[in-house]
Order: C-alpha cells, then structure tokens, then sequence
C-alpha cells in the first residue's frame, strides 16, 4: 500500500541573497535608492550665437527667415533690440546641439513692437535623427507678451536629444511670427529608481522522503501595478551542490523544475513606472504681493533674475552742439557683470 504524504514548507524572508530589494515590517519590497541626483540648470545652455553656425558646434537653423535682417540665430544672440522673424507660419525655429541634452525649460521673450507677431500656439519638440519628433510640451492660446519679460515653460523629460525645436502653428494675428529672445534650460544628472529586484532564499530540504513538489503559493500582499515573478530550480542530485537552471513557476504556481529534493526559489518584484512633475519655485499671481519687491527679481511663474534691464534716458538741456544729448546712469554694483548695452 502506498502512502502519500502532503506537507507545506515555508521560507525565511529575512535570509537570502537580496538584489535591490529590503525586507520591512516582515515584508518584501523593491528597495528605493537614487543613483544620480537631479538638478535644473536653470541658466541657459545655448550660447550666445553671432551667426546660425557660430559659436561651433551649435548650428540654429528655422523653416523660414523673414530676410537676412531677423535670421534664425537672432533668437539666441543676447540682445532684446533683435529677433528672429518668419514670414509664414507654421514654421520652426530649431536648435542642433550637436550633442545629446536632456532639455526641460525653455523660455521666450515676446515682441512689443507688433503684438500681432508674438506667439499664440505651438509644441516644444526634441529628435535625436533630425526627421522623428517628440512633442515634449504643448502650448494653446497664450497672451500676455510684455515688453522684454520673458515666459517660462517647464515640463517633465528625462529623455536625451541632440536637436530641439520649436514648432509655432499659430500667431496673435496674421502669418509672421517673431521671437526676440529664446532660451534652454538642461537637467543633469537625472534620478533613476530601481525598478526591479529580487531575492535568492536559501536551499530548501524537503526532505529525504520526498517524492514529488507541486505548486509555491501563499503569495500575498503585492501592491496594484507591481509585477512578480517567481523561478525555482532543483538539485539533480542528492548533494545540494549542482542545481538545474531557474525556471518560472506558470500563473498557478505549478513547479517546471525537475524534481529532486532540494529546491531553491528566487523571486523578482518589477515596480510600475510612475512620473511625476515637481515645479521650481513655482508661485501663482496671487502670491506677488507676499514678497518684498526687488528691481532685480522677475515674477513669472516664479523667482527668477532679471537678464534685461531698461531704464528711460533724460535729455541734457545744457548740451549746446549739434544734435541731442540723452544721459543715464547704471550703478555698476547693482550687477555682477555687464555683457552688453544698447539704446532703442
């Protein structure tokens, strides 16, 4: 007469070889650990650009320039008495960096000479072939250009690109479209998670009356969107030193592995993916009034430094040559340094 004996086995979650993964509370979970750190650059990384290919590598090019007046690079040359302009829209206004960044704030300074030419609708773009895009950030139906005030637009990437454009389909009115400053900001470094783990448990012994395994059940507790897999493998042998290769168990837990009486099990948890967008010193309109005025502050979405200064000059009524003399004065300690000065 045969005699079958059923039992269960249970393993010790606190022992294993461990790979991203940590033990709490007598639970397993993914463990949760940084490699990098991230931080906006939130200064400029395309320079100052004297003509479409110089300074080399950048090269700045656009689907239309309105004539050799606003070409492309004025939109990167640093100077808010010049812009880049197209007689037709929609157009693009691209930058190749010759170099794969990681873009993930640009800003724009509108035109106060012809509201009609500033910007109303369009997508931010990156490619790293020049032919397939990847629309990062999309814009409807904006308004409220002022004068050399810049407006700041924040999105989440951590992809890498070499080129970046911007792709205008509509203008306040009429088909030109201009932009007289542009910028674009580079995360560094960007977080990553660790996604996935596993633990490696001890060698189990069944025992030396064992004849047969069926299934590993009795796994709970996995959290919503969070995969798990779970391999075993057997010894085929009697001396728990040679082991088949691991096998994954099917979704009813049934064991693949050959048969034997030692038996190791391996478990792997694969974490969903979840993104989220963090603003920097992100403040509402509302908020203004909470802080203390500052000539060198702008308010846009955020604090940020002033790049452009204007300041109205007086007319010398002593001045008694030919001509007009207009005067003003810059406190120089005000300023770190002055790149440029220039009279509109």
């Amino acid at each position: 007469m045969a005699v079958i004996i059923t039992s269960n086995k249970s393993v010790d979650i606190e022992q294993g070889i461990k790979t991203n993964v940590e033990i709490a509370n007598g639970k397993l979970q993914l463990g949760v650990s940084f490699i990098g750190d991230e931080q906006l650059i939130d200064s400029n990384c395309v320079p100052i650009m004297t003509s479409n290919n110089t300074p080399t590598p950048i090269a700045i090019s656009a689907s239309n320039e309105y004539d050799s007046t606003y070409l492309a690079y004025k939109a990167f040359d640093g100077n808010s008495t010049s812009r880049w302009a197209s007689r037709n829209v929609p157009v693009w206004l691209k930058v190749d960096f010759n170099k794969e960044k990681v873009i993930s704030k640009y800003t724009l300074v509108g035109f106060s000479g012809d509201a009609n030419q500033n910007l109303k609708s369009w997508t931010f773009e990156g490619s790293n072939n020049d032919t397939n895009w990847t629309v990062l950030d999309t814009q409807s139906n904006v308004t409220g250009w002022q004068n050399n005030v810049k407006k700041s637009f924040q999105f989440d990437n951590k992809t890498k690109y070499r080129y970046y454009r911007i792709n205008i389909s509509q203008v306040s009115s009429g088909t030109v479209g201009t932009i007289v400053e542009m910028e674009m900001m580079e995360v560094i470094n960007p977080i990553y998670y660790h996604l996935i783990g596993n633990i490696e448990f001890p060698t189990c012994d069944l025992g030396q009356f064992f004849r047969q395994i069926k299934s590993i059940s009795a796994i709970k507790g996995v959290p919503a969107g969070t995969d798990i897999k779970v391999y075993t493998s057997t010894s085929t042998s009697t001396d728990n030193l040679t082991f088949s290769p691991y096998s994954l168990v099917d979704v009813n837990g049934l064991i693949a592995s050959p048969q034997a009486r030692f038996i190791k099990i391996k478990v792997e948890l694969i974490g969903k993916t979840e993104i989220k967008t963090i603003p920097l010193n992100s403040f509402s309109s509302q908020e203004v009034t909470q802080f203390q005025p500052d000539d060198q502050l702008l308010f846009d979405k955020g604090l940020q430094l002033k790049t452009i200064y204007q300041d109205k000059l007086i007319k010398d009524s002593n001045f008694t040559d030919a001509g007009t003399l207009f005067r003003g004065t810059i406190n120089k300690t005000s300023f770190k340094t002055i790149e440029k000065i220039g009279v509109i």
